[in-house]
């Protein structure tokens, strides 16, 4: 079934989901795979599960999360900042995304330009991801990527590619526009400023990446390696001269043939995943990446070196940085 504006699936039928009425009673609202009309209406539905705490073959549940915005200060009353979701704090004016931006990322921001501009504007058919990047220099086997890579279920938290330095930058602003939304909405709340600094996203600077991709393991991660993990690969890079990007019969210890799931390896001490592996990363200088891919070698992905780029590319994906200076 399609899911509705909000990009939820089966509100209504397939299971009932548990809920809490007005007197923080058992609950069920939607109905189920095996209810009638009268039950799977969303607002005036009957609930035949009402005060039900048992299991059932009819009734499901769904997590919702409850964002406590802004703590307070109890030591003087002010407001603390919040954290950008997703990302680590490097410093007191940076923060850096755990991980490459997936598809599952771009498909929001996807459906937000169509939601907002329509699916035959020029905004969205510009976001769309070059998905025919997978079959450079002819290479048919790897059709497959190109019909279901950036589309399918299955690879919602791998690292989009197929990705300009220009539609990165765009996804960068709106991402930093929604989030000037949503402050805009809590001081609106609050009747007053509750994060008086300017901010945005943007793509890291040389200097931003290396930096963070300089920082080592913990000495949690480390003392893993050397014991329970002891050598296992600890980024996705291309292993021998030719086209090893598995390893060989009896050897498969890459875990991934292209790209890895963002969260795959082991991050860093600042909780980063992939800076180096799995894909090459965008800077704010167009034109240059780091970090190396699925299918660079060790030494092409050391830390100092520039990756040159021109478009975009099946081993190419980006992060982005949240930077913010007091007004």
């Amino acid at each position: 079934a399609a899911p509705n504006d909000f990009r939820l699936y089966c509100m209504s039928g397939n299971v009932a989901e548990m809920v809490v009425d007005e007197n923080n009673d058992p609950a069920t609202k939607g109905g189920s795979w095996n209810s009638v009309e009268q039950e799977l209406e969303i607002l005036d539905g009957k609930d035949r599960f009402k005060g039900f705490t048992k299991p059932s073959t009819e009734i499901g549940f769904r997590p919702v999360l409850t964002y406590l915005g802004w703590a307070r200060d109890e030591r003087n009353g002010a407001s603390k900042e919040f954290k950008p979701f997703g990302t680590k704090r490097i410093s007191e004016e940076l923060y850096m995304d755990e991980s490459e931006v997936t598809n599952f990322m771009w498909l929001e921001y996807l459906n937000w330009q169509e939601r907002t501009y329509g699916k035959s504007s020029v905004e969205y058919k510009e976001s769309l991801p070059d998905t025919t990047v997978w079959t450079t220099k002819g290479e048919k086997q790897n059709e497959p990527y190109v019909k279901h890579y950036f589309s399918h279920p299955a690879y919602r938290h791998y690292p989009v590619i197929g990705i300009s330095h220009q539609q990165a930058m765009a996804f960068c602003k709106w991402r930093t526009d929604r989030v000037k939304e949503f402050v805009a909405i809590e001081e609106k709340k609050a009747g007053k400023p509750i994060y008086p600094v300017k901010f945005g996203y943007r793509l890291p600077t040389k200097e931003e990446w290396e930096k963070v991709a300089r920082v080592g393991f913990s000495e949690k991660t480390i003392k893993k390696l050397a014991d329970k993990y002891k050598g296992q690969n600890t980024s996705n890079l291309k292993r021998g001269k030719e086209s090893d990007n598995m390893g060989v019969a009896g050897k498969l210890n890459d875990n991934a043939d292209v790209t890895a799931p963002v969260f795959s390896y082991w991050p860093n001490s600042l909780g980063i995943y992939n800076l180096i592996g799995n894909v090459a990363e965008m800077t704010l200088t167009k034109g240059v990446a780091k970090g190396g891919s699925w299918m660079h070698t060790e030494e092409e992905a050391a830390v100092e070196k520039d990756i040159p780029y021109n478009g975009a590319q099946s081993w190419l994906g980006f992060r982005c940085v949240f930077v913010k200076t007091k007004n």
